[in-house]
């Protein structure tokens, strides 16, 4: 299929519509459970307590995503890709059953352990398998649509999750969505062809230690954003970061049983800068969904319902972005990507001069601005990672974007709580305090903005280093 011929249509066409469909329900799955949760959780609590470990729904479910996530391309290589999508679905599935029928929250959080197994690795499989089920000039468009999924997510997933929760039937939320996980099996098992079941020869084990030190960073990231103390807070956010180096230097010495492409400090590497693009610009973007409804709420005075609204025009502008963007020829790719990472500086900056004092409109204004931005490269962003990945690291580079991303919301959320506490925000704060705070919370996001376009250039202007592997690498 030429460039030319790459159009919307083209993603009806016999040999790709089950396809996309089956992308669309495993994002769907994932993206619309996890806004669930934000309107569940009250219903959780009051029903079987443990109000203490709460936090901790969304900590335990982004451990297990980003575990199973790094794990997708070996998995894949081991089974085969149509048994590997059927069987994190199928984990997906036993993690809703054991949510709906908790009757304590650790067996509540256990549940959510294996929901994040499950729905991490259906989304590392959509950027995996997307280079297998697509020619190249159609994943622009893929990832666009992708985008689309996920505004209709962060639409449906707190109303889907709070129509139950008003008639005291949380417990049928989480059912629903096994339902749904049940169809996903069936449609993969009848439209994914049987030379998708194509394994390797050979695979290689992950190191155990490899895996510990990995969940490591993610739990004292994940308990930074929890702490009282601005010390403690400071301390664990440090081994977070210092746990992740760790991680990639072993997973450097792990030969072909690596979970990470090579060279993943080398800036001057296309895959290296793609996913530090990915992880600052993510972090970046957890400012505003930390904070905004903060403002939104003490200072203009919107209701709950409102300043959800002004939320979901990240969604809107990062998809609208995307799909308007999605058809532009190989050789403007440099152009765009430069162009949409400023802009997400751009509205990354703003943000601490417009949020605190001006009005809605403007606030609106700014968060399409960055969001915008992003869409616009995101398709491109990953075409050129994965393109940039040496032959035997293509799996990788395409598992790890949304491992990336995820990594990132959680740095960034628990940067966001530090900032906040570290500026004396509480429960207390007048509105004049909210907005004093406001303009040094979202000032404190700018070095992410100045990172992101530092990698950016590397990322347009960089060079693909190459370094043979050693067979008896371990």
């Amino acid at each position: 299929m030429s460039e030319e011929s790459a159009t919307w249509r083209s993603l009806l066409d016999a040999r790709y519509w089950p396809q996309v469909v089956l992308l669309s329900l495993a994002l769907w799955l994932h993206a619309t459970n996890t806004m669930l949760t934000s309107t569940t959780l009250p219903s959780v609590v009051a029903d079987i307590g443990g109000h203490r470990l709460l936090s901790w729904a969304f900590s335990l479910y982004l451990i297990g995503s980003v575990v199973s996530g790094t794990h997708m391309s070996l998995l894949v290589k081991r089974l085969g890709l149509r048994r590997t999508i059927i069987a994190a679905a199928f984990v997906y599935f036993m993690g809703c059953v054991l949510c709906a029928i908790a009757y304590n929250m650790p067996l509540f959080l256990f549940g959510r352990v294996v929901q994040g197994l499950g729905g991490g690795g259906l989304v590392a499989l959509v950027y995996l398998s997307q280079h297998q089920f697509f020619p190249n000039n159609l994943i622009p468009r893929i990832i666009a649509s992708n985008s689309v999924v996920w505004m209709a997510a962060a639409f449906s997933g707190p109303l889907i999750g709070g129509s139950f929760a008003t008639y005291g039937m949380w417990r049928m939320a989480f059912l629903f969505f096994a339902v749904q996980a049940l169809f996903f099996i069936w449609f993969a098992s009848k439209k994914l062809k049987n030379k998708h079941n194509t394994t390797l020869e050979h695979t290689h084990r992950v190191s155990a230690i490899n895996i510990l030190v990995l969940s490591a960073s993610i739990v004292f990231v994940a308990m930074a954003g929890n702490q009282s103390s601005g010390l403690m807070a400071v301390l664990l956010v440090c081994l977070g970061i210092a746990s992740l180096f760790v991680f990639i230097q072993l997973d450097s010495r792990a030969g072909l049983g690596r979970m990470l492409p090579q060279h993943m400090l080398n800036i001057r590497n296309p895959v290296s800068s793609g996913l530090l693009m990915t992880l600052v610009y993510s972090a970046a973007l957890m400012s505003f969904v930390v904070y905004g409804p903060v403002v939104l709420n003490n200072v203009y005075g919107l209701s709950p319902l409102a300043t959800g609204f002004v939320l979901i025009t990240e969604s809107l502008a990062w998809s609208a972005s995307a799909i308007i963007f999605a058809g532009k020829k190989q050789n403007a790719e440099r152009r765009l990507i430069l162009a949409g990472s400023a802009f997400v500086s751009l509205g990354i900056c703003l943000q601490g001069v417009v949020v605190p004092d001006t009005n809605i409109a403007l606030i609106v204004f700014v968060l399409v601005i960055a969001c915008a931005g992003f869409g616009a490269f995101w398709g491109y962003l990953i075409r050129k990672v994965v393109d940039h990945a040496d032959v035997q690291d293509h799996d990788r580079a395409s598992s790890m974007l949304p491992v990336t991303q995820q990594i990132g919301f959680a740095l960034g959320a628990a940067y966001a709580g530090l900032v906040a506490n570290g500026l004396g925000y509480s429960a207390q704060s007048s509105v004049q305090d909210i907005q004093h705070i406001a303009t040094g919370f979202f000032f404190a996001f700018i070095p992410f903005a100045i990172i992101g376009n530092i990698a950016a250039w590397f990322f347009v202007n960089g060079e693909k280093v190459t370094k043979p592997i050693q067979s008896g690498a371990t």
